[in-house]
């Protein structure tokens, strides 16, 4: 990510000493160092977790390598341990296969299914899936962390992390156009009517932003955090039943209907509900309400959407994934798979961004016609460029700020009246 921010204690951490920190524990200094390359962040106390230092679903993936790269594997919860907690965990030899959580993979294959409809191959579709991804990433990083901060910043923070790589996006294709439209811009215009929108390229990207606002503004109100304290889980039911009702009352009261019923935000944010509450589901029974719901309010949906664009996001494959995300926690897979499976989950927000543009080039190659698998390898191989050149991009930026402050260091210590 691009920018560098202070994360930690304003205290000397009293469990760690700096002989642990500094010289003695090389596990401490190598876990340190590659989550503030990840993260792009400062880190001042290594008693902190991946969560309490802002931790989110864009740097968790590569976390998690750096994690099992370092100590052999991946401690259940690891994300919740201190780094020193981690760093003390006791090495295992590095194995031929690795255990990736089902969040990921679904991630990897929906971002794919997204690219492979997009050119026609066959029909399914992969966003549905995505949006219970992310809420069950915001239940697990985001939603952590406010409760334990009682503040709404973590949100915002992942919205700008989101935010500034599509806007920049957005932004380069419509000067490359010569076509401005400020709504696309500002990742509003699902909001507006089909005269001051010009397509439904990132739709995705406009609802997921407008569902976490919603949730920062919610979050805000000190009553809904004492509930999400104390019944998460049932807070996030309850959010995720009044969503459907009013889904459903949308429709019948045809309200933001002006502009392509199938992506008005309104219809999903009880996908985002759904993924926090199967963050909280601990037990079978809690999992099978979920599920139970979840299947009910499709069932209505194909009755009350009969023939339209947002009945038919709801396919066979989102109808796997649920019970899946719910009961499946990791799966097992051999290290080759585990590279390309995490690289395409990392890279999924990129892929978004890129993939309509590439489907537009690719569509004037006439010898490409008819081989539809080699674009949609073209189009995640440019996706996974363009996310490693901003990473390399927000690399190059913190290095150059670090060098920066440090030679400010540097040179108050030598003129110190200065």
């Amino acid at each position: 990510t691009l920018g560098t921010i202070e994360v930690g204690s304003a205290e000397p951490p009293p469990a760690v000493s700096a002989t642990e920190f500094g010289e003695a524990n090389e596990n401490v200094r190598r876990i340190v160092h590659g989550l503030e390359e990840i993260m792009g962040i400062r880190i001042v106390d290594p008693n902190q977790s991946f969560v309490d230092l802002g931790g989110d679903s864009l740097s968790f993936i590569q976390a998690s390598l750096l994690i099992e790269t370092i100590i052999g594997w991946l401690p259940d919860s690891w994300e919740t341990m201190s780094l020193l907690q981690i760093a003390r965990t006791p090495n295992k030899a590095r194995q031929r296969t690795s255990l990736v959580g089902m969040p990921i993979i679904l991630r990897a294959i929906s971002i794919a299914l997204v690219v492979v409809e997009h050119l026609s191959i066959f029909h399914t579709i992969g966003t549905t899936t995505l949006f219970v991804i992310a809420g069950m990433s915001f239940g697990r990083f985001q939603m952590r962390n406010v409760l334990q901060t009682n503040r709404v910043a973590p949100i915002f923070a992942t919205l700008f992390k989101i935010a500034l790589p599509a806007i920049a996006v957005i932004g380069l294709r419509q000067v490359v156009q010569h076509s401005f439209n400020p709504f696309n811009l500002l990742l509003i215009g699902t909001l507006f009517p089909p005269e001051v929108h010009e397509g439904k390229n990132y739709w995705f990207i406009d609802v997921l932003m407008q569902s976490y606002v919603m949730l920062a503004v919610l979050l805000c109100i000190p009553r809904v955090r004492e509930l999400a304290r104390r019944h998460a889980y049932g807070l996030a039911l309850g959010a995720m039943l009044v969503s459907m009702a009013l889904a459903v009352g949308q429709v019948q009261l045809n309200i933001l209907n002006t502009y392509m019923v199938g992506i008005s935000p309104v219809k999903y944010f009880w996908l985002i509900f759904l993924g926090i509450g199967i963050i909280h589901a601990q037990t079978a029974q809690r999992k099978l309400v979920l599920w139970g719901f979840a299947m009910a309010y499709l069932a209505m949906a194909k009755a009350l959407y009969s023939d339209s664009e947002y009945e038919g996001a709801f396919d066979l494959f989102f109808i796997l994934a649920v019970p899946l995300l719910l009961y499946v926690h990791q799966v097992r897979l051999p290290k080759p798979l585990v590279r390309l499976v995490t690289t395409l989950a990392s890279a999924s927000l990129f892929i978004y961004l890129t993939n309509m543009t590439m489907v537009k080039a690719l569509s004037g190659i006439s010898a490409l016609d008819g081989l539809g698998l080699v674009k949609a390898l073209i189009i995640l191989t440019v996706g996974t460029i363009a996310w490693y050149a901003w990473n390399l991009a927000g690399h190059c930026l913190n290095m150059a700020r670090r060098n920066v402050a440090n030679w400010r260091d540097t040179r108050r210590l030598a003129n110190p009246g200065a």
